[in-house]
C-alpha cells in the first residue's frame, strides 16, 4: 500500500509540474485571444446581430399594432384606442408635469413668402430652457387654423433640410400653422478627430 501512495504522489508531482510549466511558458495574453466568435459561423453575420435583432422587436410591435387597429370598427372604439396610447404614451416619458409652465414666446424675425408667412420664435419650454423653431401661418383664409406640429429627424442641417421645407410649405399652402422646432442640441455638438470633422452628434 505504502508503494501504491508513493506512486500516486510520484504521478501527481509530474502532472502538476507539467501543468506549471504549460502555463508559465505561455506568452502574455493579447487581445485577440479573447475572440471567441472568430473563425465560427457568426463571424460573416456579427455586424448585421443587433440590427436584425431590432428590426424582428420592429415588425413584432407594427404587427401588434395592426392587429390592435383592425379591431377599431366605429367611431368609440377609435376614441378607446387613441385614450389607450395616450396613456402609453405617457406612461413611457414619465408623464406631464401637474401644471402648464409660461411659455414666454418671442418672435424674433419674420418673413412672407407666397400664400403665408414664417415667424421666426423662441420659447421655453420648461422654465430656462429655451426653444428656437419656425411657425409657418397662412396668409389667406380666417383663423382658427388646423395646426400641425412637425418635428425634425436626423438631418444634418434640422428644420431647413429640404425635404422638411416641401411638407411645411406644402402643409401651410393648404391652411395649416404648421410649428416647427429644432431638435434638441441640433448643430451645437460636433465630433472631430484624425483631421476630420464628422456630421453632428445630435441632429
Amino acid at each position: 500500500m505504502e508503494r501504491i501512495a508513493s506512486r500516486f504522489v510520484l504521478l501527481f508531482l509530474i502532472v502538476s509540474a507539467a501543468f506549471a510549466y504549460d502555463v508559465f511558458a505561455q506568452t502574455e495574453l493579447q487581445a485577440q485571444d479573447l475572440r471567441v466568435i472568430k473563425g465560427t459561423a457568426l463571424e460573416s453575420t456579427l455586424q448585421e446581430m443587433l440590427f436584425k435583432y431590432l428590426l424582428r422587436q420592429s415588425e413584432q410591435a407594427t404587427a401588434k399594432r395592426l392587429a390592435r387597429l383592425n379591431l377599431v370598427r366605429s367611431n368609440p372604439d377609435f376614441a378607446n384606442w387613441q385614450e389607450t396610447n395616450r396613456k402609453k404614451f405617457l406612461d413611457l416619458i414619465g408623464g406631464l408635469p401637474s401644471k402648464r409652465s409660461a411659455l414666454n414666446v418671442r418672435v424674433v424675425g419674420e418673413f412672407a413668402r407666397q400664400g403665408y408667412l414664417v415667424r421666426k420664435v423662441i420659447f421655453e419650454s420648461l422654465p430656462g430652457y429655451y426653444v428656437t423653431a419656425n411657425l409657418y401661418v397662412p396668409t389667406a383664409g380666417s383663423p382658427p387654423f388646423p395646426a400641425v406640429l412637425s418635428p425634425c429627424g436626423h438631418s444634418a442641417n434640422g428644420k431647413a433640410y429640404e425635404v422638411y421645407q416641401h411638407l411645411f410649405i406644402g402643409l401651410v399652402r393648404r391652411g395649416y400653422v404648421v410649428l416647427t422646432r429644432n431638435t434638441c442640441s441640433a448643430r451645437t455638438l460636433r465630433a472631430t478627430g484624425f483631421g476630420t470633422e464628422f456630421a453632428p452628434l445630435i441632429t
